[in-house]
This record gives structure tokens, C-alpha cells and sequence, in this order.
């Protein structure tokens, strides 16, 4: 059994769309929050954890029209099964790892709104001699697509629509399908260096009859990944279909 906690200060961009995917505003985000969590390992595969979320924070609007300052506060009880087995976080050759998350926020929690959320992530790792596969399936869905901004899910990134800002797209609803090849140029200890490709799609969505392969985005990538004792390193370049 084991007890965890967290503290976290920090700002980020939110994009706001309409239904139609329109974007209609550009919201900075700046919280302050904790997390205190309780839970259990299995064996030396996974976890199940039960948590506390609560974060205070303001949305201001930097692009779009102007209006006052609106509350971000988070306020939510989750709920969290983990298996991992993958041999690297960033550059993995073998294993897996899987996480389900459920979140219930709630205004007598701190929530801005009362709504409740799933979550999953699946990866799955396998290599022959320096080449290596990395397959990954996400996603996430607001019950009744009525989270506020603050708690909205985005998408967009290496390796997240590789060729989109970072977070660029915001929605009620997540999905991505990827597929990573990487091939092993160095195997100096502590400075292994791949080259690689991706190819992605998934999309986010306002409303959950909306979500459909039909209008997803493709993307892919091609990069030089370097594990340094400091952290991932990459150089790639990315693009989408859009």
C-alpha cells in the first residue's frame, strides 16, 4: 500500500471551439492545485490507485473577444488502474502498458461544474534486433460534453498529431490511433540514438455524435530521438493531412 502526493503551479493555452469546430477564442489558463492519492501495488506490474484532485486557478482571454476573467477551478475524486510493463517510458522496445482513469468532478469537490470523465491509454512495444514497433491507442470521453474549459481534453504534438502546435486542439471527447517504427543507430549507454517514423490519426470532438473515423486527422513524423541521462532529446518534423 502506499500514499502519494503532488503540488503543481503553471499556465497553459486553451483553444475554445464551437460545435462546428470552429475555433472562436485562445484562453491562458493559470492554476494552482494538489493531488493526494491512496492505492495498492499489484505484484511488480500495476497499480490501483483512488485520488483527490483540487485546483484553483483563472481563464483569461489572450485571443478572441474580450471577456472578464473566468474561474478554472478543478475539484474531482478519480479513480485509476495501471499496468505497465514497457522496458522505456520514451524509447521502449518490449512490454506494454495500460491505464484506465475514471473522474467524477464535483461543485461540492471545488469543481467549476459537476461532470464526469474516462479516460484510457494503451501501448504496446516489440523489437527484433535494433529495429523496434510501438503501437499506442487513446482516448477520452465527457458523459454529457459538458466539461468546462479548464477540463476539456487536447490533443496535438510529437507524436500527438505530430505537425500540430502543441495542445492545439481542445474538445469533450479524444481518440488516437499511432504507429511508431524506430531503428537503433548508437547503443552508447547512456546516449542511445534512434531514427524513426510515426503515423498517427485521431481527432477531438465537441459533441459525442460527431465522433467518427470519417473525420479524423492524419498525421505523421519523421525524427531522431536521443535518450540522454537528462530526458528525451528530439529532432523531427512533422506534419497532417490538414
Amino acid at each position: 500500500y502506499f500514499v502519494s502526493a503532488k503540488v503543481a503551479d503553471g499556465s497553459r493555452n486553451v483553444n475554445a471551439f464551437d460545435n462546428a469546430g470552429n475555433q472562436i477564442a485562445r484562453y491562458r489558463v493559470h492554476t494552482t492545485g494538489l493531488e493526494l492519492g491512496f492505492g495498492r501495488e499489484f505484484g511488480t506490474w500495476g497499480e490501483g490507485r483512488l485520488g483527490y484532485r483540487r485546483a484553483s486557478g483563472t481563464a483569461e482571454v489572450s485571443i478572441g473577444e474580450q471577456v472578464p476573467e473566468v474561474d478554472a477551478d478543478r475539484g474531482e475524486i478519480f479513480v485509476r488502474l495501471s499496468d505497465d510493463k514497457l522496458d522505456s517510458l520514451y524509447f521502449p522496445r518490449e512490454g506494454h502498458l495500460g491505464t484506465l482513469e475514471y473522474r467524477a468532478s464535483r461543485e461540492r469537490y471545488g469543481s467549476t461544474t459537476d461532470y464526469d470523465q474516462w479516460l484510457f491509454n494503451y501501448v504496446h512495444a516489440f523489437s527484433w534486433g535494433a529495429n523496434a514497433i510501438v503501437g499506442t491507442l487513446s482516448g477520452g470521453t465527457t458523459a454529457d460534453d459538458n466539461a468546462p474549459l479548464e477540463g476539456l481534453f487536447q490533443l496535438g504534438g510529437l507524436f500527438r498529431l505530430s505537425g500540430l502546435q502543441e495542445d492545439q486542439l481542445t474538445g469533450q471527447h479524444l481518440g488516437l490511433i499511432e504507429l511508431v517504427y524506430m531503428r537503433r543507430l548508437t547503443n552508447v549507454r547512456f546516449f542511445k540514438t534512434y531514427a524513426g517514423i510515426s503515423l498517427e490519426t485521431g481527432n477531438v470532438w465537441q459533441r459525442s455524435e460527431d465522433i467518427s473515423f470519417d473525420n479524423t486527422i492524419l498525421a505523421g513524423s519523421v525524427f531522431l530521438g536521443f535518450d540522454t541521462p537528462i530526458g528525451p532529446l528530439y529532432l523531427g518534423y512533422g506534419r497532417t493531412d490538414t
